[in-house]
């Protein structure tokens, strides 16, 4: 099973798209690794980001993969923090 824990201060990774809104940044510990993830939705929501490094392809992203349901399915927990906090509307969900 999956832990998490949120923040939604500020992000901990660069991430150079300025069209990209920030969600939280979510620590997983999913057997017993630890992985902490910037998530975002790019400003037309058609796609949600989980960042985790400064380096430009250290990241997950698609909104495809959000309907999997699965514990340590970070996309989908990005997607359904964004809906829970108001900044991903509700409607864009693929599920």
């Amino acid at each position: 099973m999956a832990r998490f824990s949120l923040d939604t201060l500020s992000p901990r990774f660069q991430h150079d798209c300025n069209s990209c809104i920030y969600i939280a940044t979510i620590t997983q510990v999913v057997d017993g690794k630890t992985r902490v993830y910037d998530c975002y939705t790019c400003a037309s929501f058609e796609t949600i980001i989980a960042r985790f490094g400064d380096d430009g392809p250290d990241y997950k992203s698609g909104l495809a993969f959000t309907m999997f349901p699965d514990s340590g399915n970070i996309l989908r927990l990005a997607v359904e923090t964004g809906v829970f906090l108001g900044i991903f509307p509700m409607e864009k969900l693929p599920y």
